[in-house]
């Protein structure tokens, strides 16, 4: 008789309540006082979770964040899916349809596992008499999200929050005095350590073991922080160099093309599900979910040749805590456009939304997940956002909104129980619109009425899978590739997140990549360009641009418009200073620079409207990598 599976359900609800509670937003959950007991609890599952064995536990944190690629192992009973080349795939849906949905029930076993653990910590530590406001606590918290577009108090600018960044943290203990009393423990959301206390690929590990260097000599995650060329190692205990992480968040010209680029998810009319979540390459959409995460994961991590991390590889990434709060940011992202479009989903006429997300299942009879069943979270999975519901009565747990939704307030619900969509879309307006609020401030500029964004076409495969950047430019980059984010002439970047086909023993990491290699599946992305274009004409002495009309901007773009590649992980032999690569490399990228018309309403409960792109051949004909007008066209 078969093992029963691990059936990933949902959190149990609270007692007495119809509707799932709300994943919130990390700051604001965590400097609430009305939470200090879900953080508390929060923090000692989550070390417990680390501290289980890899080797013996399946249900263990390692193993969990090891689903998404590296070690290639059976999970719940489900060996990793065989390629069409006949080498096992990684189960994560990266460069693919169900990039979206694959990710939700892997974020509800985290948040299970959490639970489990809460659980049990008030079981073992809090008297009888005295649990059940711990128990009220833990069925009310849900994983929170970290809103990559939000600015962070303690900086005061975009970057990780700030509870990432700290070694320590002093968490309510189980007294229950009056004012409370604190203990200091390890933040298990600054790294993970191995607590076997060996490296991750040593052999003791056994099948359980990471391949591939850096990442199977380190015994901790690190976030821009293992360099390569030391000899001596001493990053195997992990780094967390956050201020690098921060410094890649913001860019170095106070042009951020995070808010701009999500308001954009919400604002494109979108010709299918499939190219709202996903990168691979769509004969219409550039613009994706995932491409907008895939450069959270480079900044996050790291992707300079000497210091790099785990978040910025896709075998590895889930190892980082930090990955949990990104990925459930972009679920958050995914049901507000679900929200805002209920009747969009995949293709009927492909099997996609029937598709098994393996190996998660429903059941312990061995159900698997389906896109299909990930549709209604809801329902399913037992969790909303704090920004899509209306709000509960007060209770002794409520949600704590985000500055924005405090703002501008809650959705609404109808007699029908659906939410007010007009305040949804005025959330985004206030949280994402920056580049819209520039605009209107803007009423002397000539051309404001047109929109410029640069269309990528690219090759994920081409360094046989090493993660690669592509920087833009309006203007000279600097010489020094560590300025290339830090400089006013930058713009904007893409990232492949991607893993390198092959370990160091030469033998396959990922058979589900090698497939799309062999199948020469493409990519797709998009960097905004109307607000670097703005602020140009803004501040005459950055550039000799006058207004946003396009006859002018395409010979400003065909002069100065210009991009740099560059490995964002030190090939093996490669050294440390030749980080450039040459466009020749990358044969199947094309380049495209885009002109459409933008319509920016004046009523904030609605959002702007983009349309009638056209191709400005010039900015990118005579370039490297730009499209020529023998290329096809995109459309948007």
């Amino acid at each position: 008789m078969s093992q029963p599976t691990y059936a990933i359900e949902g959190t149990q609800l609270p007692e007495g309540r119809g509707d799932p509670p709300a994943r919130q937003e990390v700051t604001s959950w965590i400097n609430n006082p009305d939470n200090s007991r879900q953080v508390s609890l929060f923090m000692r599952a989550l070390t417990e979770f680390q501290h289980l064995s890899p080797t013996e536990d399946p249900l263990s944190y390692y193993r969990v964040a090891g689903i998404h690629g590296n070690p290639d192992v059976s999970w719940d009973g489900v060996a990793n899916p065989p390629g069409t080349t006949g080498l096992s795939s990684w189960w994560c849906a990266h460069n693919k349809e169900t990039f979206a949905s694959w990710h939700r029930p892997y974020l509800v076993l985290f948040e299970q596992r959490i639970y489990a653990l809460m659980v049990a910590t008030i079981a073992k530590n809090v008297p009888n008499d005295s649990q059940k406001p711990w128990e009220d606590a833990a069925r009310e918290w849900r994983l929170p999200y970290w809103d990559w577009a939000l600015t962070q108090p303690y900086i005061n600018a975009l970057g990780v929050p700030e509870v990432f960044t700290k070694d320590r943290i002093d968490i309510v203990d189980f007294a229950d005095n009056t004012p409370p009393t604190m203990e200091n423990i390890a933040n298990p959301l600054a790294k993970f350590s191995n607590p076997t206390g060996t490296a991750m690929g040593d052999q003791s590990m056994g099948d359980f073991a990471l391949t591939g260097e850096p990442w199977s000599n380190a015994i901790a995650t690190s976030r821009h922080g293992i360099d390569r060329a030391d000899v001596t190692a001493s990053w195997v205990g992990g780094v967390n160099n956050w201020t690098k992480s921060n410094e890649d968040i913001q860019g170095g010209n106070g042009v951020t093309s995070i808010p701009d680029q999500i308001y954009r998810l919400f604002a494109t009319d979108f010709s299918s599900w499939e190219s709202f979540s996903s990168t691979k390459s769509q004969p219409i959409d550039f613009l994706s979910l995932e491409g907008i995460h895939n450069n959270i994961h480079g900044y996050t991590g790291g992707r300079d040749p000497g210091m790099i991390g785990h978040m910025g590889d896709t075998s590895v990434a889930a190892f980082d805590p930090i990955f949990w709060f990104h990925h459930c940011n972009a679920d958050h992202l995914a049901a507000t456009f679900q929200t805002l479009h209920p009747d969009m989903w995949y293709d009927p006429t492909t099997d996609l939304a029937s598709t098994k997300l393996e190996p998660f299942h429903r059941d312990t009879t061995g159900t698997s997940w389906t896109a299909d069943a990930t549709r209604d979270w809801k329902a399913n999975l037992r969790y909303t956002y704090d920004d899509l519901e209306a709000p509960h009565p007060p209770r002794a747990f409520a949600a704590f909104h985000s500055l924005a939704a405090r703002t501008i307030g809650r959705p609404r619900t109808g007699a029908d129980n659906q939410p007010d969509l007009s305040l949804i879309r005025r959330r985004i307006n206030e949280k994402y619109g920056t580049v819209q609020r520039q605009i209107m401030n803007s009423p002397d500029i000539i051309g404001k009425e047109n929109d410029y964004v640069i269309n990528i076409i690219y090759d994920r495969y081409a360094l046989d899978g090493a993660p690669y950047y592509i920087h833009f430019f309006l203007g000279d980059p600097p010489p020094d590739r560590d300025s290339f984010t830090h400089t006013d002439s930058y713009v904007g970047s893409m990232y492949t997140f991607s893993s390198k086909l092959e370990d160091s023993t030469n033998a396959t990491r990922c058979g589900n990549c090698l497939d799309q290699r062999s199948e020469g599946i493409l990519s797709t992305s998009q960097v905004p360009l109307t607000e670097a274009i703005l602020r140009s004409v803004k501040y005459p002495g950055i550039a000799d641009l006058h207004t946003m009309e396009p006859d002018e901007v395409e010979t400003y773009l065909e002069t100065h418009l210009v991009w740099r590649a560059n490995i964002a992980i030190q090939e093996p032999g490669g050294a440390t200073q030749s980080t450039m690569i040459d466009m020749s490399r990358l044969p199947k990228t094309k380049i495209f620079a885009m002109r459409g018309r933008v319509h920016y309403p004046e009523n904030d409960s609605e959002l702007s409207t983009y349309s009638n792109y056209t191709i400005m051949w010039r900015a990118t004909s005579d370039k490297p990598g730009g499209a020529v007008e023998s290329d096809a066209q995109p459309v948007s």
